[in-house]
Order: structure tokens, then C-alpha cells, then sequence
């Protein structure tokens, strides 16, 4: 006779075998966890996770005896699992295991997170004192590559997002129409995605909309339709 869904043949004439009480988050494996760690920072790095709860396994899982209650020790258990009793001799099956959760760094990740963070931060004020300093020197082109670069894209806080974005903004209406195709015949490719992306979250802006059509029309014409594919299905937004 078997269960749906269980691991092994149900005996309807063995003890049901219980679950002793205990806190599970105290009974991990140091070296398991510590290979999980490295696995959830490896999917922190190409900012996937932030942390992740997940069920592991365990070598050995207390259960007390259905017939006397005395507690056992039972390795590698799974739904099924059967274990005699050293006491009272009952053979016991286990029906309902449940695989404790462990939640594994998450203090690290939040000291990386933030870490990360106050970097990012820098490097948006790094990036708008460079292009403010072009744009005073009327070197509007460059001040349009140089806000176009390296995008905050793994930022979590929306200010700093928006704060690069007007930076970009400020760039883009400095330059005249012979400046803007100029600017756009000398961007790679890379920087004509970020273009491309900055410039379908300004269209919005019925403000600014004359002038930003005109980027978009004269990148559209150079990067072609894949270019506009990539901003719109792109997940990390500028």
C-alpha cells in the first residue's frame, strides 16, 4: 500500500512514529550552510536573491516511538522511513517528515546590500560632477557619453536611480540637433541601450517630449529595432 505523492509503502500496522519538538534553525550543519552561503552570493552577485530560505536535509532527525515514546536518533529520513524501537522492540514508521528551513546570512547579505549601495551612491555623484563640468565647457557631447556610462542598473534604492536619471536628463537638453547626431553616430552599442532605455522612461514627460523624440527618432534610425526590443524587455531598469 503506498501513499500519493510519499517516498516508500505504508504499514498500517506499524506505530506512527512523532516528531520530537525543537527548534530547527539551531540544528543546521556548519559546512552545509557555509556552501549554501557561497551559492546564495554567487546569485547576491548577478543580483538575483537577496537572501533565500530553503529547506535542507539532515543526517539525523529525533522521533519519539509511538508505542513508549522514547526518542531515537533516525538517519536520512524521508516519508516512509521505517525504525525499530531499542526499548520496547515496536517497529515505527514515519508519515508526516518535515524538512526544517534554514535561512542562511542574511545579516551579510544586508551589510553587502549596503555596502553596495553607498557605492553606487558615489559613483552617481562622481558621474554628475563630470558631466556638470562638461556641460559648463559646452562640451555637450562628451557630457552625454559620460552620463550614459555604467547605468546604476543593481541599484535598489529608486532615489539614486533617479537622481542618475537627471543626470542624464540634464545632458540630453544641453545639446542642439547637430550636436544630438553627432552624439549618437558615436556611441557603441552599449551606450546606445542605455540611451535607448533612459530615453523610454523620459517619454513620459510631455515637457520634454519635442526634444527627446528627436533622440529617439535619429538613435532609432542607427541602432534599429533591436536596440528599442532591449529597453522595453530589459528587467533591471535604468
Amino acid at each position: 500500500m503506498t501513499t500519493p505523492g510519499g517516498d516508500k509503502p505504508l504499514y498500517p500496522n506499524l506505530q506512527q512514529a512523532r516528531e520530537v519538538e525543537m527548534n530547527h534553525l539551531t540544528q543546521n550543519d556548519t559546512a552545509r550552510d557555509e556552501e549554501m552561503a557561497r551559492r546564495l552570493q554567487a546569485q547576491y552577485d548577478q543580483g538575483n536573491v537577496m537572501s533565500v530560505a530553503q529547506a535542507v536535509p539532515q543526517p539525523e532527525m529525533p522521533y519519539k516511538c509511538g508505542n513508549c515514546s522514547t526518542a531515537h536518533a533516525v538517519r536520512n529520513v524521508t516519508h516512509g522511513s521505517t525504525f525499530q524501537c531499542t526499548v520496547c522492540g515496536a517497529q515505527n514508521q514515519i508519515l508526516e517528515h518535515h524538512r526544517p528551513v534554514v535561512v542562511v546570512y542574511v545579516a551579510t547579505y544586508q551589510v553587502k546590500m549596503a555596502a553596495d549601495e553607498a557605492q553606487i551612491a558615489a559613483g552617481v555623484k562622481a558621474r554628475a560632477a563630470r558631466v556638470q563640468g562638461l556641460l559648463a565647457q559646452r562640451n555637450n557631447e562628451e557630457a552625454v557619453r559620460a552620463a550614459l556610462e555604467d547605468p546604476p542598473l543593481q541599484a535598489k534604492n529608486d532615489a539614486l536611480k533617479n537622481e542618475n536619471a537627471q543626470v542624464v536628463m540634464s545632458a540630453l537638453l544641453a545639446c542642439n540637433k547637430g550636436e544630438m547626431q553627432r552624439t549618437v553616430d558615436s556611441l557603441n552599442s552599449t551606450l546606445e541601450d542605455s540611451l535607448m532605455k533612459y530615453l523610454a522612461r523620459f517619454l513620459g514627460m510631455p515637457s520634454q517630449s519635442a526634444s527627446l523624440l528627436e533622440w529617439h527618432q535619429k538613435l532609432a534610425a542607427k541602432a534599429g529595432s533591436g536596440c528599442i526590443m532591449r529597453a522595453f524587455t530589459e528587467r533591471k531598469l535604468v
